[in-house]
């Protein structure tokens, strides 16, 4: 790495959770062997009352902390850092979701997938992969397309020995070049909270470009928790339904809009499959469930 001349610009994004914050930033700049790379870190502090941007200035002074008003969610927030980092130029830029802890060597394995592409003339987006910290089982990363029919058909990707190519991603670890910033631009800033990454991968495999999968996982990063989400099904159905419609999750317009930009031919369809799978989850496969039970206890 010693030949390795790059700026990265660390693109952040927290809303009061001061204590996960603070132990991905110590990750990062825990990070070995990058002596010629110039690390500048951009956090929006998205409102947070919790002490987050003052425990973030007491440690780590030279972070720039962006003020937001509590209303930017994942996109917004990403978004302003994004463009703030974009206004100073950099060669390289890493999103970096709060809740991730780096291993020590993450930065050195996603910089040198990178710069094997880069030296054959195929630059592309390399995204880490990330796993739980308990059962050590995947969590986030890419995926890939498995459907010749349906464009919007992905299975996650687990890391390997070596490099995998990949047709989606998560943001949670992407590091984007500054040739493809330059083609592709900011993240939508249509989008609230989901949805932007996937919006940011697909736009970048329209322009082009690859996608390419880490070798090994870079960090440790826990799945959100099912309990009080709209997948929980001991919520009453009306509660789940107003929980999906959220601006967090599958808001009408929000993914309208995603599918009219690449859900192809078959977005009218695809646009009702998850409101038909929560009727179908909290109402038919009970039913089905107890209807089997019965059944099988009358034989």
């Amino acid at each position: 790495m010693n030949d390795f001349n790059k700026t990265i610009a660390v693109l952040m994004t927290c809303h009061n959770r001061r204590k996960k914050t603070m132990a991905c930033l110590d990750s990062l700049f825990a990070q070995s062997d990058l002596p010629n790379v110039e690390l500048t870190v951009y956090l929006v502090d998205d409102g947070s009352n919790d002490g987050t941007a003052e425990a973030v200035k007491e440690n780590y002074p030279d972070v720039n902390i962006l003020k937001g008003d509590g209303s930017l969610y994942w996109t917004g927030g990403m978004h302003k850092s994004m463009a703030a980092a974009m206004d100073q130029g950099f060669d390289l830029y890493l999103w970096l979701n709060d809740d991730t802890i780096l291993y020590p060597d993450a930065l050195q394995n996603l910089i040198a997938v990178y710069r094997d592409h880069e030296q054959k003339n195929n630059t592309g987006i390399v995204v880490g992969s990330l796993c739980d910290p308990d059962t050590g089982e995947w969590t986030y990363g890419a995926s890939i397309k498995t459907s010749y029919w349906h464009p919007l058909k992905f299975e996650p990707i687990e890391p390997g020995e070596n490099v995998k190519e990949a047709d989606n991603f998560w943001g949670n670890v992407v590091l984007v070049p500054q040739e493809i910033v330059d083609r592709i631009g900011n993240l939508d800033n249509n989008f609230d909270h989901g949805g932007a990454d996937h919006d940011y991968a697909l736009r970048t495999k329209k322009a082009g470009y690859k996608i390419w999968v880490a070798p090994g996982y870079v960090g440790e990063c826990p799945r959100n928790p099912i309990e009080g989400t709209w997948k929980d099904r001991s919520l009453p159905f009306i509660q789940r339904l107003r929980k999906l419609l959220s601006i967090k999750n599958q808001s009408l317009s929000h993914r309208f809009y995603f599918l009219r930009k690449h859900g192809g031919f078959l977005f009218p369809i695809i646009f009702f499959t998850p409101y038909v799978g929560l009727v179908y989850d909290h109402f038919i496969k009970p039913f089905i469930g107890n209807r089997k039970k019965e059944i099988k206890n009358n034989l």
